[in-house]
């Protein structure tokens, strides 16, 4: 079961109420998103969580959601709204063989912080690796609205076309040379072995976005303090699996 680090104050203050400052009786308190304290040095927190069936609850604002109605400092379901919008995805038929579905929301004025995209990125790694079954069944990529040109087209490459500067990478790279050279791509590279044509994800100038489920470009792929207009998708094999999880980041 996965163990996620946060931090106490954060979690504190999401709540919106002061917490017991003891690990034995935060335990007590955690027991309702069947947690328990692992560690927590200063304000470092690390909660391991047992139940495997809520990836809503992989990150501080999950656990702070959950809390807040056992708490009942809010009572009755959360609610949220989303709004349809001419932004459009057009989706190559040839993925159907390869990784089928992809799912997308934007979600606008966001404040992020350094510590908020580390519990973002910690809550994609964790769902990736469980829920999304190491990438076989779903991975997530998150994006620089503001620097997309729309329609957006998730569609195949040859491996040895549309090079990119792949995430924490400063060389382009092919896709082959991505499964041969980059640790993602030499971690994930059995997802695309044997086939001729691997899936793409492109603006409508041709910038790539990310090469699904592998990795995102160092470009319009990584988000920072600087992004208040945020493009979340979730590709995958699974069509229920996926709009799943683009609900928990949405929600995030």
């Amino acid at each position: 079961m996965p163990n996620i680090d946060v931090s106490f104050s954060d979690l504190q203050n999401l709540i919106g109420r002061k917490l017991p400052a003891e690990p034995d009786k935060l335990t007590e308190l955690l027991q309702f998103v069947k947690g328990e304290v692992e560690s927590w040095e200063g304000d470092a927190l690390t909660i391991n969580l047992q139940d495997g069936n809520r990836p809503d609850l992989w990150c501080v604002e999950g656990l702070a959601r959950e809390l807040r109605g056992a708490l009942e400092i809010e009572k009755g379901l959360k609610e949220y709204s989303a709004n349809s919008s001419d932004y459009k995805v057009y989706v190559h038929a040839k993925l159907q063989k390869i990784r089928g579905y992809i799912a997308c929301v934007v979600v606008k004025n966001v404040k992020l912080t350094d510590a908020l995209i580390k519990q973002i990125m910690q809550q994609q790694d964790k769902i990736d690796g469980t829920y999304g079954r190491k990438r076989v069944k779903t991975s997530i990529g998150l994006y620089k609205f503001d620097s997309l040109k729309w329609p957006l087209k998730y569609g195949i490459t040859n491996p040895n076309e549309n090079a990119f500067v792949p995430l924490n990478f400063s060389e382009q790279l092919t896709p082959k040379q991505i499964l041969e050279k980059h640790p993602k791509g030499l971690e994930y590279q059995h997802l695309l072995k044997g086939l001729p044509e691997y899936p793409i994800f492109l603006d409508a100038d041709g910038k790539v976005l990310s090469m699904p489920p592998i990795i995102n470009s160092n470009d319009l792929g990584q988000i920072n303090e600087t992004a208040n207009n945020i493009l979340v998708e979730v590709t995958g094999t699974d069509y229920e699996a996926v709009n799943n999880v683009l609900r928990i980041m949405a929600m995030t």
